[in-house]
């Protein structure tokens, strides 16, 4: 605190500047979202990504944190996480496939392996099968997709079968059900239905039940 007898002042003046990180590294082979900010603030995230054909190592996001320690730390902040790397593709990773699964599963897929899809009710695969292209940058082609079904799949019908030869069946198809021998339909006839949220199924259910015989037996001698 400095002055005379006319005023008083602290000196240096005192200032509060916000605190901010340098711009984060950037990624070889990748990139990171967002790419360029005027003014890294403290909570500001970065995600990275690799190109394609290539797998990131290491953590896929980064925060400007406060420093612990100021001395040597530029602009009060740091990154809380090392930039990932990303190495070059020698097999593909394991699908994600929304609104459904795929088999086989395994930790990775070598060029050409193959995966079936199958997806839950209401949608329907895109393709049923789909490969692992080295050729895209071992990636999976075509995309394993499940899709909203615009209509009803071909039913299965377990220890049954039915003669239709559609691959797709709109809204108010019907179809008949035909059962093993030994077994009978709940009911003969199914048609092709959708909910109010746009979910086709057949109703009833294609079922077929083991025929079940009584013995009927008499009591006070020979019927």
């Amino acid at each position: 605190c400095r002055g005379d007898r006319f005023f008083t002042y602290w000196s240096p003046t005192p200032t509060c500047t916000r605190i901010r990180c340098s711009s984060p590294p950037r990624l070889t082979n990748g990139y990171r979202t967002p790419s360029w900010s005027y003014f890294w603030r403290v909570n500001s995230t970065v995600t990275y990504e690799c190109n394609s054909g290539f797998k990131l190592i290491g953590e896929n996001s980064s925060s400007c944190q406060e420093c612990e320690d100021t001395s040597g730390c530029i602009g009060g902040g740091q990154w809380d996480n090392v930039v990932p790397t990303c190495i070059r593709k020698v097999a593909c990773d394991p699908p994600s496939v929304r609104n459904g699964n795929y088999s086989p599963h395994r930790s990775e897929y070598n060029s050409n392996s193959a995966i079936t899809i199958t997806c839950n009710a209401g949608y329907t695969a895109r393709d049923q099968r789909s490969r692992c292209a080295e050729y895209l940058g071992y990636s999976w082609s075509p995309d394993p997709v499940c899709e909203r079904a615009v209509s009803c799949d071909p039913p299965t019908v377990l220890n049954g079968y039915h003669y239709g030869r559609r691959q797709r069946y709109n809204r108010n198809s019907v179809i008949t059900v035909y059962c093993d021998i030994g077994y009978f339909p709940s009911r003969t006839r199914i048609t092709c239905q959708r909910t109010p949220s746009l979910v086709y199924y057949w109703d009833p259910s294609p079922n077929c039940t083991q025929s079940v015989i009584e013995e009927v037996t008499t009591s006070g001698g020979d019927a």
